[in-house]
């Protein structure tokens, strides 16, 4: 319902969520996830966000060290997909 200036119009219906293929979507994705990505701006991580994807750079001195530091930013993507109940596609990655 709308209410300004005394006038209080009846209920009207919206529905949720943006179509497919909208020029929004991608905009509006980034700026969901931003806290996210910005999770990962200091130190040997760094998160990328590009349209509806997101991607880690990891670098370090071992392979176990990188796996490791990986490791850590898995279960940071998954307890942020907990608190705002996002599913990642497992096929994804």
């Amino acid at each position: 319902m709308l209410v300004f200036s005394g006038y209080q119009s009846p209920p009207i219906a919206v529905a949720t969520g943006i179509p497919q293929r909208s020029p929004l979507s991608p905009i509006l994705f980034l700026f969901f996830i931003s806290n996210l990505l910005n999770s990962f701006k200091e130190g040997v991580t760094q998160g990328i966000g590009f349209v509806d994807d997101t991607n880690l750079i990891i670098y370090g001195l071992t392979a176990a060290e990188n796996c490791r530091t990986l490791e850590k930013a898995y279960n940071t993507y998954i307890e942020w997909a907990r608190r705002y109940r996002v599913q990642f596609l497992l096929e994804k990655y």
